[in-house]
């Protein structure tokens, strides 16, 4: 006999069955003369108010859950759905300051426990832990293949967003080379990612937020044994180290994994406690388990006696954050998150004056060489309105002239922001509207919001604004370096370009600028150093890798090159398709006649 049913559940995207609840998406609702559309029902920008009506009066659900708000357009008038609201958060780190807004429109909240304890710092009072990356037992099972490969990574190696795990894997490539191990180190999806999982003795993993991502559960339900990073914050909370997986120093991961592979038996043994410890934590069970707390917290509202709770006077904040988080999305088109600002911006709804010049930035950012005079007058216009403080103001001049490729003016606003922010301390009230109003409205997670939403963080644990100074410190400098440079003084761009810490803000790449200000003043040693202070810094960066090789030959340095060839060979051919490899073993070949 099926158990009863608890409650209805509406979702945004497709989730799992789950046993006890009567599961739907907003996919499986749409006019019956409308086509469903090509691209997926997740990313439908539709209203409650357009879906709610096509539910039939059976499966009219107690509990609406949101989630991925960092890439997913959520329904402007979600506070009007009048059972339960359930948000997931996911990547929180793409959109962290704005989910203490977001969060009060919903009645409970779930991320990963380091998100979990970010948002409790911050003053969320609906959030709560669960670990969010289960694995579909349906798809990852263990086949009968030879477990032939020592260590294996099949995840992404995006240089802004992955730097230490990049590095460290550009170490395991040449350990690998040099122990003759065998290695997978290159993405892998679908059958070919299971396949690997089911080859591999070691999964290394590094998560980009020290939270049990999905990599873990995934390779433990394999058969493969987990090697995770040390200062990892939740899977210690689920798993047992030592019995359901191990741990490394990344100072000290060769010397780890010599260790483990010298004890197979050690292996086989964590391999069988993680292939039962893991089957508790499907995405069925653990969607299960965040239901089934909030029904039991929530019972006088399933099914029949719900109530709209307005939360107000939050709401407005909330959706404040939402309408930013619907231009945003990292998934959206330009064309979408610029028709959703159009039309915001007429209504008035939730937009400040700085959210709409940091906008209007970006457009110009993402448009460059095409005229867009509309924008610009636009822009202009705020800019010179008493009603941006005055830190914004010039910061965003700044940011103006410089698109503008107007170095004088650039020049001055930037002497302007840097008077300001020398009066400033980590307290300042001034650089509070930072928070909340400077980002640019598409490519969530990179670049500046990247760096802010990685600010945010910092403040959280600090309580101070000390990084926040420091980030608008090393724009003006960065800003004022390319100003000089243009005007034909490399000295000049060079005295404020040694200022900016290396690698520490992914907004700024610095590189070409450097190198040509080195140039300009015939700095070979400086260039050198540069050169290897960035590839250690960004070892799996092939576009960088290119300008190292070019700087080598504008030089004319011949055994730099070769060492630096030789360098890379290994990990072309660890992390590059065949063809790739093989240039770089030409160029090597070359060199070496």
């Amino acid at each position: 006999m099926s158990s009863p049913i608890l409650a209805r559940v509406l979702s945004n995207i497709y989730l799992p069955p789950v046993e006890g609840f009567s599961m739907h998406h907003f996919g499986d609702y749409f006019p019956p003369e409308q086509v469903k559309p090509r691209w997926l029902a997740e990313m439908e920008r539709r209203s409650l108010a357009s879906i709610l009506p096509l539910i039939p009066t059976s499966e009219f659900p107690d509990i609406l859950v949101i989630a991925s708000p960092e890439y997913l357009p959520i329904p402007v008038d979600v506070h009007t759905f009048p059972g339960l609201k359930i948000l997931l958060i996911t990547d929180w780190n793409v959109c962290l300051r704005f989910l203490p807004a977001l969060c009060p429109l919903f009645d409970y909240c779930f991320t990963d426990w380091p998100g979990y304890r970010l948002l409790k710092r911050s003053g969320v009072a609906n959030i709560h832990h669960q670990a969010l990356f289960g694995y579909d037992p349906n798809v990852f099972k263990i086949q009968n293949i030879n477990r032939n490969l020592d260590v294996s990574f099949c995840g992404n190696l995006n240089a802004s967003l992955h730097g230490e795990r990049n590095r460290l894997l550009a170490r395991l490539a040449v350990w690998g080379k040099n122990t003759s191990r065998l290695i997978h180190l290159k993405q892998a999806f679908a059958e070919a990612y299971v396949e690997i999982l089911n080859r591999s003795c070691i999964v290394f993993n590094y998560s980009i937020r020290s939270e049990a991502n999905m990599r873990l559960f995934e390779s433990m339900a394999m058969g493969a044994v987990a090697l995770v990073e040390e200062d990892n914050q939740e899977v210690a909370i689920l798993f047992q180290e030592g019995k359901h997986y191990f741990k490394y120093a990344p100072g000290r991961i060769e010397e780890r994994l010599n260790a483990l592979l010298a004890s197979p038996e050690k292996l086989a043994e964590v391999s069988l406690a993680a292939k039962e410890a893991v089957k508790r934590h499907t995405k069925s069970i653990q969607l299960q388990t965040l239901l089934e707390m909030v029904c039991k917290n929530a019972p006088s509202i399933l099914p029949s006696n719900i109530q709209k709770n307005l939360k107000t006077p939050t709401r407005a904040q909330g959706e404040k954050a939402l309408i930013k988080l619907r231009i945003l999305g990292a998934g959206f088109s330009t064309k979408e998150s610029m028709e959703e600002l159009e039309f915001h911006s007429r209504t008035h709804q939730g937009l400040e004056q700085e959210t709409l010049v940091a906008t209007l930035l970006t457009l110009l950012e993402k448009n460059q060489g095409e005229s867009l005079p509309a924008v610009e007058t636009l822009l202009e216009h705020f800019l010179n309105t008493p009603i941006l403080p005055a830190l914004l103001r010039e910061f965003m001049s700044m940011k103006f002239a410089v698109l503008r490729s107007d170095w004088t003016k650039t020049l001055d606003f930037a002497e302007k922001c840097r008077a300001i922010l020398a009066t400033l301390n980590s307290e300042s009230t001034e650089l509070n509207p930072f928070y909340a109003y400077f980002y640019s409205p598409l490519d969530l997670g990179k670049g500046v919001n990247s760096d802010l939403n990685q600010i945010f963080r910092h403040h959280l644990t600090t309580g101070g604004h000390e990084a926040y100074l420091e980030w608008m410190k090393a724009h003006c400098d960065a800003d004022m370096g390319k100003a000089y440079l243009s005007l034909g003084s490399p000295a000049d761009a060079l005295r404020h370009l040694v200022n900016i810490p290396l690698g520490k803000f992914s907004s700024l790449n610095l590189f070409d600028t450097l190198l040509s200000a080195l140039l300009g003043i015939g700095d070979k040693e400086n260039i050198r150093r540069i050169a290897k202070d960035y590839f250690s810094l960004q070892p799996l960066d092939t576009a960088l890798w290119d300008k190292i090789f070019n700087a080598y030959t504008a030089i004319g340095e011949k055994p730099e090159k070769i060492s630096f060839l030789n360098e890379i060979s290994i990990l072309a051919e660890t992390f590059l398709t065949p063809e790739q490899a093989a240039y770089v073993n030409t160029l090597l070949a070359q060199e070496l006649t």
